[in-house]
This record gives C-alpha cells, sequence and structure tokens, in this order.
C-alpha cells in the first residue's frame, strides 16, 4: 500500500467515524464475500 492510500484510508475512516483498521477489514471482508464491486 502506497502512502497516499494509507493517507486516503485514513482520511475516509475518519471521515466515516471509524478506526482505520475497521474500514480496512470491512473492505476486505467485502471483497472476499463478492459485495465489494469494482468502480472501473
Amino acid at each position: 500500500m502506497t502512502e497516499n492510500d494509507y493517507r486516503g484510508i485514513k482520511y475516509r475512516a475518519a471521515d466515516e467515524g471509524l478506526p482505520y483498521q475497521s474500514l480496512i477489514s470491512s473492505i476486505i471482508h467485502r471483497y472476499l464475500t463478492g459485495q465489494l464491486i469494482s468502480a472501473a
């Protein structure tokens, strides 16, 4: 993960009122269960 990605995750987590570790865990879980859809 790049430093820019890390800062972005921390910013988005703070915006949602979550610890950044929880946001990362949620993203990984949604990816592994097929709930995360690619924007590309």
